[in-house]
């Protein structure tokens, strides 16, 4: 969750303060980790509280929520958020989650909130032989330190290459200023299928395709084409 917040900082021009990121509290509580999660101005919450449509959201977010924009005291506050609120283990579409934002929206009691859409489109991914795993066997590996040094050893190896990562803004969205009836949830839908609009595949995903299949290359970027 750390790349928007490096491209923030790569290019001030953009005129974005780095974002506050609300991240899980898996996060929290590994070593390291947690301590530079929240020095990148992480603030944890945990997955699936707060996700119902009475006034039981979490109360952590809205503290949280409150002390960001409050303690600023000019020009607007930028806030990171995954609405699916968990990673899909089979590089689908989930079911986006509601929580967080009916809290933004009775956080910021009626002001304007501009939502942009980011997609971030990864050619690999670093863990996706533990999420296949997660997917085909229900082996959940939790988050840890030893993990991430592992991980990190293998980069300096030369034994990971997950290709580039692209990302890609649409256009904002104002969010409802209240929330009666189904206003959060369509408008969670809508952010969703802003994010799928933006959905990309690069000669990497063509390659991968074309060896997994045993099909040309051309065979496939012309299925994909008539898709």
């Amino acid at each position: 969750f750390l790349i928007v917040s490096y491209i923030c900082f790569t290019l001030p021009e953009l005129g974005l303060d780095i974002p506050h990121i609300a991240a899980a509290s898996d996060f929290a509580s590994i070593p390291i980790i947690g301590w530079l999660a929240r020095r990148s101005h992480a603030f944890f919450v945990k997955r699936g509280v707060g996700d119902t449509k009475k006034k039981d959201h979490d109360l952590s977010i809205r503290n949280n929520l409150t002390r960001i924009t409050t303690e600023r005291k000019e020009g607007p506050t930028f806030i990171e958020v995954f609405i699916e609120g968990k990673r899909s283990r089979d590089r689908t579409f989930i079911k986006p989650k509601t929580g967080f934002l009916r809290s933004l929206v009775e956080t910021t009691e009626g002001q304007e909130t501009v939502v942009l859409p980011l997609t971030i489109n990864y050619e690999g991914l670093s863990d996706q032989t533990s999420l296949a795993n997660e997917a085909s066997h229900g082996l959940h590996e939790e988050m840890s330190l030893r993990r991430l040094m592992n991980w990190m050893r293998s980069v300096f190896a030369g034994n990971v290459n997950i290709g580039r990562v692209y990302i890609s803004a649409s256009e904002n969205m104002v969010m409802p200023k209240s929330d009666n009836g189904q206003n959060i949830q369509k408008f969670a839908y809508a952010i969703q299928s802003r994010h799928q609009s933006r959905v990309m595949v690069s000669n990497y995903h063509i390659k991968s395709a074309s060896l997994a299949l045993e099909l040309s290359e051309e065979v496939v970027l012309e299925a994909l084409l008539e898709l």
